[in-house]
């Protein structure tokens, strides 16, 4: 008969150790990549959270009307007025009869009414989000009604922070004729002070802010708000966060020149936890939109 021989307790305590050794070795090993692995995904998903939020705002700042971005002095809010829509102005009549324009209206934009129709040459897009009505503009700059802004400069006199060469959108129409839009500054006593070489105009739907309140950890957008000459921050708007855990933001505007575009730099830090030690994990972005400030 066999005898049936088994491990002795020498023998198992001799495998468990090794067996610990080598589980050990292996962990370190290992365990740096993993946790650089797992540090890397955190970082990711806070570059991610970061860009999601500057891509909105670049998108929005590429409808700032020209020359109307501004920021305030600590630089932690950036400023404009929304265009929603745009195009050419008829500067001279065709000579034929124009059935949009009616009445004492021409076809072509005249800068010696405070209250004109004019025809869009080439039509205009997103007419129907345009929002059109009475009270002049008085009403456009409180956010009733969308207003018409010729020539904006940023300068006395062209300024449309100030009110400047704005005006309400009285009516948008469309017939044979084309598109046409009916502009009034009749509240003001004054017509529009002076055309754009190139026949430009814009339709603006409000003004927009982003604000930065490193207090509170937030960015956020602020809208529906009026049209003032002074910059407030925060504006007396509708705020709606686009990013939180925020611990450094900076908003920095170059206007442009005859030659070169305008400038907004954006730079937003984040901060979340890492996964491995449990402290603050930062990441910073830098965005750079050019815009268009020609008028």
């Amino acid at each position: 008969m066999r005898a049936h021989r088994g491990f002795t307790l020498i023998e198992m305590i001799t495998v468990l150790v090794v067996t610990g050794v080598l589980a050990i070795s292996v962990w370190r090993a290992v365990a740096p990549q993993i946790n650089a692995a797992r540090d890397a995904a955190g970082r990711a998903a806070l570059v991610d959270y970061a860009t999601i939020a500057l891509t909105r705002m670049t998108r929005e700042i590429a409808l700032a009307l020209p020359n109307s971005l501004r920021v305030n002095g600590g630089g932690t809010a950036l400023e404009f007025l929304r265009t929603v829509s745009g195009g050419r102005y008829r500067a001279t009549g065709d000579g034929s009869n124009n059935d949009v324009c009616t009445g004492a209206d021409t076809d072509s934009l005249d800068f010696a009414r405070q209250r004109d129709c004019f025809e869009v040459l080439g039509g205009m897009p997103n007419t129907a989000a345009i929002v059109a009505g009475t009270g002049g503009r008085a009403a456009c700059r409180a956010g009733t009604i969308d207003c018409v802004a010729v020539f904006n400069t940023g300068q006395p006199g062209a300024d449309a922070w100030a009110g400047d060469n704005l005006a309400g959108v009285a009516t948008v129409t469309s017939g044979a004729g084309g598109v046409a839009l009916t502009f009034d500054r009749s509240d003001t006593g004054s017509s529009l002070p002076r055309g754009s070489p190139q026949q430009r105009f814009h339709v603006v739907d409000g003004a927009v802010s982003f604000v930065c309140d490193l207090g509170l950890g937030t960015l956020s957008r602020y809208a529906d708000y009026g049209i003032a000459a002074a910059m407030s921050v925060p504006p007396a708007g509708t705020a709606q966060p686009l990013a939180v855990q925020v611990t450094g933001c900076v908003f920095r505007y170059t206007p442009g020149t005859a030659t070169r575009a305008g400038l907004v730099s954006i730079e937003l830090s984040v901060t979340g936890t890492n996964a491995t030690n449990g402290g603050a994990e930062t990441v910073t972005l830098l965005e750079q939109v050019a815009v268009s400030n020609a008028p």
